[in-house]
């Protein structure tokens, strides 16, 4: 038997054979984790000393590493730490490596000076409780959490003041800000090794063969010594072509440099080219020769190259214009890449580095998230009879992402009181994201709360209102106040944004169960008779049963639809399959007067596209004007922060357009 602790005070019991290989228990705690970069962590082993910690080795027998007395005790923890947090390619990564950051610096392990703990602090206060509200964070709204041993007393109202300078930033992007922080602690990612003698005194020499060997020693721990307490330590000087071949290459011996696309003058300041909607930009390396952002795709792979991230803080995040994630690289200094493979336009992009000038050169078309909302107007006004519709178009076309974020995330004067009760905490999904009161589902029972608001939008002229409950994706927990909540609203369609893990992370559990089977939730007994779809999303046919009920003849019969290509914090893959799932919603809802429950994880980002993009339909069949800004503040006047990000807000209205010009 086995006993493992994970962050957070979590723990994981389980059986194996002796005799298993230490991969095996290794395989077993990543699949349960989910976790998909599985080479930064390890499992800790306790010895009898609290100074001799051990790592499970993989290669070898558990049985020859561990007690014969059960249970063995182990730790799950990051085992190495990159010195670059953009290294690590997955959001859930880069949250275990907060959360062992934070332990470590909580239970004194990792040093830390108090302003640079301070600032830390902050950022997982951001993180977990969202941005600062002067109406909801009162004075001493920190002193339940602990951030470092022994904190001296101005300590909270340093970090309470830091907070409020962080408003905008999500979870994810605070997270990456306590990495890019606490990677520049002086012992991150040191590990120590204590020696002591028998007296418990710590023991500063050692016991050598001869004079020269102890002097080869301690010239090694003082070389190590300076190295580790460099501030910032030089990077190798290597070569292109050192570089290329110690990474390798499908092809060494394909020319990376194919053709120079004639006509560009290279000298351009940043900005937009005079031909295809292209834009030009440049960017210089930081100090380590990094520009911050990755790419995918390839001649190889039959993909066009696109940004697939960009870290915060780095050249491609500070130049003006910004690269943006989604935009499809052209040129790179001038040469055409479209028969480069991935290898080769990564070793194009860190050869700029060699180039005297330093400087990388990138021709991009800018990502279809906001692609043609300057182009869209023109076609708009060719394929508009009317002035109502092209009103339509132009309100679509002119609006100002900028006034999208500049909209209050959560209304003044709306409380959250009842989802931060004792009782009802571990109920929300995310400490920052709550129902507001007044909006709120109300359950029948004592214990009457679920994450859900209730969101009304009318559509003048005749159209009536559309009636929705946006929720959160219910937790193991919570699946039977979820479909508590469909029976009392006598909801029959139920429409889920998301998968159920997303890059590693859970964003919803599953709350139904698998196709031709029955399963039971609090009170509740759900079954699946049918299952289809296509690879953007499914329809399932569901019956719910309420158990109490004495007439076991009684009944609903629900439909749940599942959209399954849209990233959390994107935008769906196909406008056109969107478009199709959002009518199919309408059709399947037809005149019912009933609302209809929408959720993603959180219950506000997708959950706000898919209810603005309905109701935008519904506007244009009426001839009615499209104001996307006044849908966003409807929304948000009855549940907080839906939309979460421009990227959203952008596609939503390219989308827009695109079904008013099929309407036309």
């Amino acid at each position: 038997m086995f006993s493992l602790s994970f962050f957070l005070s979590c723990f994981l019991s389980l059986f194996l054979q002796k005799q298993d290989q230490g991969q095996i228990l290794l395989d077993v705690v990543f699949e349960h984790l989910q976790l998909t970069e599985r080479d930064y962590f390890g499992l800790q082993l306790a010895d009898d000393s609290s100074d001799n910690q051990r790592w499970l080795d993989p290669n070898k027998p558990i049985r020859k590493q561990l007690k014969r007395v059960a249970p063995n005790n182990l730790s799950f923890r990051v085992k190495f730490f990159v010195g670059d947090p953009s290294k690590l390619q997955e959001e859930y990564t880069r949250y275990l490596y907060f959360l062992q950051l934070k332990q470590d610096i909580l239970s004194g392990r990792l040093p830390c000076p108090q302003n640079a703990a301070a600032l830390l602090a902050s950022y997982a206060i951001q993180a977990e409780l969202g941005d600062y509200s002067q109406s909801e964070h009162l004075p001493g709204y920190l002193s339940e959490y602990s951030f470092i041993p022994n904190p001296p007393e101005d300590f909270e109202k340093e970090v309470a003041k830091l907070h409020q300078q962080h408003n905008g930033l999500s979870p994810a992007e605070s997270e990456f800000n306590y990495l890019r922080a606490a990677s520049s602690l002086e012992l991150y990612g040191v590990e120590l090794h204590f020696a002591r003698i028998k007296s418990r005194e710590s023991l500063l020499g050692f016991s050598m063969a001869n004079y020269r060997a102890c002097k080869n020693v301690w010239k090694a721990c003082v070389e190590h010594h300076t190295f580790f307490r460099l501030e910032r330590p030089m990077p190798p000087q290597k070569s292109f072509f050192a570089h290329y071949f110690t990474l390798g290459s499908k092809s060494p011996s394909k020319p990376l440099v194919r053709r120079l696309v004639s006509g560009m003058d290279w000298e351009t300041q940043n900005g937009a080219v005079p031909h295809d909607n292209l834009v030009l930009i440049k960017m210089k390396p930081d100090e380590n020769g990094r520009f911050g952002f990755n790419v995918k795709g390839g001649a190889d792979q039959r993909m066009p190259i696109i940004v697939s991230r960009v870290a915060p803080g780095t050249a491609a995040d500070l130049c003006v214009p910004r690269l943006n994630e989604g935009d499809q690289v052209v040129l790179i200094n001038g040469r055409d890449i479209s028969d480069y493979t991935h290898d080769d336009v990564v070793m194009l992009i860190k050869a700029s580095c060699e180039n005297q000038s330093g400087e990388l050169i990138l021709l991009v078309r800018p990502n279809g998230e906001g692609l043609k909302l300057l182009d869209i107007q023109q076609e708009l006004s060719n394929h508009t009879e009317d002035k109502v519709s092209l009103q339509v178009s132009l309100q679509i076309s002119n609006v100002s992402f900028s006034s999208v974020q500049q909209l209050y995330r959560k209304r003044p004067g709306m409380s959250m009181s009842c989802a931060r009760l004792p009782q009802n905490i571990s109920k929300n999904r995310y400490r920052d994201i709550s129902p507001y009161d007044a909006t709120r589902v109300v359950l029948k029972g004592a214990e009457d709360y679920i994450n859900a608001n209730y969101i009304n939008m009318e559509i003048p002229g005749g159209g009536g209102v559309r009636r929705y409950i946006a929720c959160q994706g219910p937790l193991p927990g919570t699946c039977g106040d979820f479909w508590q909540m469909a029976w009392e609203q006598s909801a029959a369609l139920v429409v889920m944004l998301t998968t159920q893990v997303e890059r590693g992370r859970v964003k919803c559990h599953q709350y139904w169960p698998n196709v031709s089977a029955t399963g039971n939730y609090g009170g509740f007994e759900v079954s699946c008779m049918s299952e289809e779809g296509n690879p953007a999303y499914l329809l399932r046919a569901l019956t719910l049963t309420h158990l109490e009920v004495t007439h076991t003849s009684f009944m609903m019969q629900l439909c749940q639809m599942q959209y399954m290509a849209w990233p959390d914090h994107g935008v769906p893959d196909d406008s056109t399959d969107f478009l199709n799932f959002v009518s199919l919603v309408r059709s399947k809802r037809g005149d019912s007067e009933e609302p209809v429950v929408v959720h993603c994880s959180a219950g506000i980002g997708r959950t706000g596209v898919l209810i603005t993009m309905e109701t935008a339909m519904c506007l244009i069949e009426r001839s009615q004007s499209v104001y996307p800004l006044d849908i966003v503040r409807t929304m948000r006047d009855q549940r907080a922060m839906m939309i979460q990000t421009p990227v959203s807000a952008k596609s939503l209205c390219y989308t827009i357009s695109v079904h008013l010009v099929h309407f036309q």
